[in-house]
């Protein structure tokens, strides 16, 4: 056998030993090659992702500056004529609109397109988009709200809305259901992708969900939880911060949307970081996939919990509100390195569905927390009441993340693909094998496993020109 043979063989049985030698295998395994540069398909999708959220974010916080001029900030009566806790002056409620399928088609998007060590900082480069456009929005809807042009508060909506449509026709243009179906994607691109999620024409078949296992599953439920928890804090902050900053601290509108949009800055800069961390301790070993997400999301719903229930205590001290209100917002930017990357952690073929359900249960606190705002505050707007309203949020907090540490789990879960599940089940009987931890098929077997014969068909269909070594090596 020549050299080059033997070369080939080699780096075959390489490929598919790393294909089988870890159970987390789309979760923690490395591919094969990792393609030069960092402006791929993948990439392009994750910037595109981006700029969406940033608009969905934009259009939906814009809501919450311009209702203060459409209706003169008199959905909640603010006069506190029999009140004395008020801060002295220095010379609104609203509602969220529902993102709806967005997450969910994101999520199940990245489950074709992110490499398993990826996941973290291309998921909060995506969903840090909503940061930004929080970050945009806030002071320039502030401004145009002040302004003549349009009418003042209209223009705010004219904006965002053209902005929307030339975003989605970039979108239509550029992105593609997966790998397989991209028309310019870098063949090196194509095979680090296919070959890190397992990708072959027998696993890309829609599969039936499995609505029972889904429903029994303790990771699941803690997603479920901490989102909802996630949710309740961040839109308390998201939808009555620039009430807080009016009639609380006294910042006129313009003031208050760039001073507003202060904490959302730091939420933005610090989830890319958190996520580029976060996947750099994974890449190394340093934390397995369930300590990232552990620690990760902690630091995202502790932090901002510690935060928010101090800002209460904060008093009238302009300096130390905004201080700790930053410190809320800021922290919680880790949670996209953390529970955000669960459903697709725990099953990566369900990973829109799953987003789809806990999304759904998420979006109650838009507009439930509100409401318990406005009934707290009304007719009474004190710092003694919004110390109500933030220790509200910190509890929440602390209960939706408890109970997410203790039941999350970074593995895939076998209901992902209950078909394989089966078949490694009835590989183990026949061989008469226990299966422990960190047992899998032998790499070396093909005959009487599926799961063999799938590595082998990825392979040969991302390496063709191993395919006759690679057969020649079991005969």
């Amino acid at each position: 056998m020549s050299g080059e043979a033997v070369h080939d063989r080699r780096r075959t049985n390489e490929v598919l030993k790393k294909m089988s030698e870890e159970e987390e295998v789309l979760v923690d395994t490395v591919a094969v090659t990792l393609p030069p540069g960092c402006c791929g398909a993948r990439h392009i999708l994750a910037f595109m992702g981006f700029l969406g959220f940033a608009n969905v974010y934009a259009m939906r916080v814009n809501l919450s500056v311009a209702i203060v001029a459409m209706v003169n900030n008199t959905a909640i009566p603010h006069a506190n004529k029999t009140e004395v806790d008020v801060c002295p002056t220095h010379s609104g409620n609203s509602t969220k609109p529902s993102e709806g399928v967005t997450f969910p088609a994101m999520n199940a998007l990245m489950a074709k397109w992110v490499p398993p060590l990826e996941r973290s900082k291309m998921s909060s480069l995506v969903y840090a988009g909503s940061q930004f456009g929080t970050v945009v929005s806030l002071p320039i809807s502030g401004l145009l709200c002040q302004s003549s042009f349009l009418k003042g508060w209209p223009a705010v909506f004219y904006l965002f809305g053209v902005l929307g449509l030339l975003w989605f026709f970039a979108w239509m243009f550029l992105i593609h259901n997966s790998p397989e179906s991209h028309p310019r994607i870098c063949l090196d691109e194509k095979i680090y992708i296919q070959t890190s999620l397992n990708q072959t024409p027998d696993n890309t078949k829609v599969q039936v969900i499995p609505w029972r296992h889904i429903l029994t599953s303790l990771p699941f439920w803690a997603i479920f939880i901490v989102h909802i928890a996630q949710n309740w804090g961040f839109y308390t902050l998201l939808t009555e911060l620039p009430t807080y900053m009016k009639n609380i601290l006294h910042f006129n509108i313009a003031q208050d949307s760039f001073v507003s949009a202060l904490p959302y800055l730091l939420m933005w800069l610090f989830s890319i970081i958190a996520g580029q961390v976060a996947d750099y301790l994974r890449t190394r070993g340093t934390l397995s996939t369930t300590a990232t997400r552990r620690i990760f999301n902690s630091i995202g719903i502790y932090g901002p919990m510690v935060c928010i229930v101090l800002a209460g205590y904060a008093g009238c001290n302009r300096d130390a509100a905004i201080g700790l209100l930053c410190g809320a917002v800021g922290l919680n930017g880790a949670v996209y390195s953390g529970y955000m990357n669960s459903h697709l952690d725990i099953a990566p073929n369900f990973a829109g569905t799953l987003m789809g359900i806990t999304n759904t249960a998420a979006t109650i606190p838009g507009f439930v927390a509100p409401q318990v705002v406005g009934y707290l505050i009304k007719g009474k707007e004190t710092v003694r009441q919004w110390k109500l309203v933030f220790w509200i949020a910190g509890i929440v907090y602390f209960v939706g993340n408890t109970f997410y540490i203790i039941f999350i789990s970074g593995e895939q879960q076998h209901w992902n693909d209950l078909e394989k599940s089966n078949e490694y089940g009835m590989y183990m009987v026949k061989h008469n094998t226990s299966p422990s931890k960190k047992e899998t098929l032998p790499y070396t077997c093909i005959t009487g496993s599926a799961l063999r014969q799938r590595s082998l068909y990825l392979a040969c269909s991302v390496l063709p020109w191993t395919c006759k070594h690679a057969h020649d090596s079991q005969t």
